[in-house]
């Protein structure tokens, strides 16, 4: 209500930050993951609550100081209910798992296991995220003995601490560790010395840093994980989501310039990389791959920047800083951790853009706009900076020198690359217009139902031209091949596009299909053998050929899964 008035008095509805750019970049990249995904109606759903997080960010930006301490407290009280909803959906759905009876218990129950669950990985994401907030609130009240204050924060502290070990997120704790001891350290060193009068290059550092020790787990050897998972205890994940990862990153390949589109990842992920008629993955358990592979990577490069703006923000010391334990030099460092949480949790897992937590993507960043308004404005209590103070101050922010930088160096690479990247940008347009036609009809493939894509096959044809090697095209010209049951000129496509790209799950399961639709039985095992769940998968191929009058492909079928079961068995294929 307060933007309208403001709107019809002819003022601005919100005040300047040094953020706005890169949200603005941002949100043009949500525009156009909405327009790239093939899945509408949970595009525009992501959308708008992608928006509202934007929004809710400059209602928190424009706070004075005394309000964003409030604004922890409301961080505290999201977290316990996140704890809160966590476990009473979890115990009553294993009441209702039981017996739900009758009555108003019984009701009651089966309506509380009805509610969606959230998976403990994005609830644990969450909670680490605001827990320094509610720590920090702890710290003050203990520290002016304010008794009441502290045992209530004390409560609210202890049951998100609570909450987060229910959650057995490892990749949670482990954030969370991380970013409080570098918040506590950070901050001890704030209050003796107060010697971070610049945040850039620390910041560009953290950031570059965390992602490089996420890219080399990523793309390390299978003995780093499994290192990984023998010496955390829980379930073994490291290598299953260094795996996914890596898989993901193949997705991306497919469409670098605009992304696969909002809320298109179960389903891609499961047509392209796992070759399933069924989601398997909801996401993509990576907080920067999921905004690469929904926004494009230059949503994920607005992402990084509002990071580094925000972070820099938070380490650069106010102005007038009181030594001693100062309030904002606490709220400065609980910031600071909450950040560190995001980025390293971010590299295993995404709490809060995958789901309906997007609304919180910028609840930090908010906060620590209003922090840093504080420390560079006059007014330290009460105003909000002038828009000529702000404006000036970001004017002369090093991101714009960097940000031309990497134009320049762009503008060389186009140069240089120009028919690469034309093919590419064929490519990427094919992909998102088969992946419509894939989703809309289906996964399994039924070429009774299917008809030829003009468009596509000429697109990825015109890819293929400018540049021989393009992975992507000849991927998707494979596909779509063996879509309309023409296997031979399938298994052509994709045994040019494994050779291009041998680590492609995607391409070698493909092509292990087409020559079983081939009849080359001895090759389609020798591909199988690397996917366990095929044999499975061809028992039954073999019964739906049957319905489709194709006893020929149903005995092939039927002899791969035989030589998977047996592989002393030989067959006369």
């Amino acid at each position: 209500m307060p933007w309208i008035v403001a709107l019809i008095e002819g003022r601005r509805p919100v005040l300047r930050t040094r953020l706005d750019p890169w949200l603005a970049i941002f949100t043009a990249t949500v525009l156009l993951g909405y327009w790239a995904s093939y899945n509408r109606v949970e595009a525009i759903s992501r959308l708008w609550l992608i928006l509202l997080g934007i929004l809710i960010f400059y209602n928190i930006a424009h706070q004075p100081l005394a309000r964003v301490w409030s604004l922890f407290h409301l961080g505290a009280l999201i977290g316990v209910f996140f704890v809160a909803y966590f476990l009473i959906s979890i115990f009553m759905q294993y009441l209702g798992g039981i017996s739900a009876g009758s009555g108003i218990v019984g009701m009651v129950i089966r309506l509380f296991s009805r509610l969606p669950q959230i998976q403990p990985n994005i609830a644990g994401g969450v909670v680490a995220m605001l827990f320094p907030l509610s720590a920090a609130s702890l710290i003050v009240a203990f520290h002016n003995k304010e008794r009441e204050k502290a045992v209530l924060q004390g409560s609210l502290t202890g049951l998100m601490l609570i909450g987060l070990i229910m959650t057995s997120s490892r990749g949670a704790w482990f954030a969370l560790a991380f970013g409080c001891l570098a918040g506590i350290v950070w901050g001890y060193a704030e209050m003796r010395s107060g010697c971070f009068k610049s945040g850039w290059i620390a910041a560009i550092f953290i950031v570059l840093a965390l992602l490089a020790g996420g890219w080399v787990i990523t793309n390390a050897s299978g003995q780093l994980p499994t290192l990984i998972d023998s010496i955390v205890p829980g379930a073994a994940s490291a290598q299953s989501r260094a795996e996914l990862a890596r898989n993901s990153l193949k997705l991306l390949e497919d469409t670098p310039f605009t992304g696969s589109g909002l809320g298109s990842f179960p389903g891609l992920y499961s047509r392209y990389i796992l070759v399933i008629s069924n989601f398997y993955f909801g996401y993509a358990h990576n907080l920067f791959l999921d905004i690469a592979l929904a926004q494009s990577p230059f949503g994920l490069l607005a992402f990084l920047a509002i990071l580094v703006v925000s972070i820099d923000a938070v380490i650069r010391s106010p102005k007038k800083l009181r030594r001693g334990l100062d309030r904002v030099t606490v709220i400065r460092a609980a910031l600071l951790a909450s950040f560190l949480i995001i980025l390293v949790h971010g590299l295993v897992d995404d709490p809060i853009y995958s789901g309906r937590g997007v609304v919180l993507l910028f609840f930090i960043p908010g906060l620590a706009m209003a922090v840093h308004k504080y420390g560079n404005s006059e007014q330290r209590s009460k105003g909000t900076p002038s828009i000529q103070t702000v404006k000036r101050a970001s004017a002369t922010t090093p991101m714009w020198i960097m940000f031309t930088g990497i134009l320049i160096v762009l503008g060389l690479l186009i140069f240089s690359t120009w028919h690469s990247i034309t093919s590419v940008w064929q490519s990427n347009l094919a992909a998102l217009e088969q992946s419509r036609s894939d989703m809309v009809q289906g996964i399994v493939f039924d070429i009774n139902t299917f008809s030829s894509d003009s468009r596509v096959e000429q697109s990825l044809l015109d890819a293929l031209e400018l540049n021989p090697n393009n992975r992507t095209a000849h991927h998707r010209m494979g596909m779509l091949a063996l879509r309309h049951g023409e296997y031979e000129r399938g298994a052509m496509y994709l045994e040019a596009a494994s050779a291009l790209d041998p680590e492609h799950p995607g391409i070698a399961k493909a092509l292990g299909y087409a020559y079983t639709w081939l009849g080359e039985i001895d090759r389609a095992y020798s591909i199988f053998t690397n996917f366990p769940e095929t044999g499975y998968e061809l028992s039954l191929y073999a019964n739906w050929w049957l319905t489709q009058d194709r006893e020929d492909l149903a005995e092939y079928a039927a002899a791969v899964e035989m030589m998977l079961r047996s592989p002393n068995i030989t067959t006369s294929y």
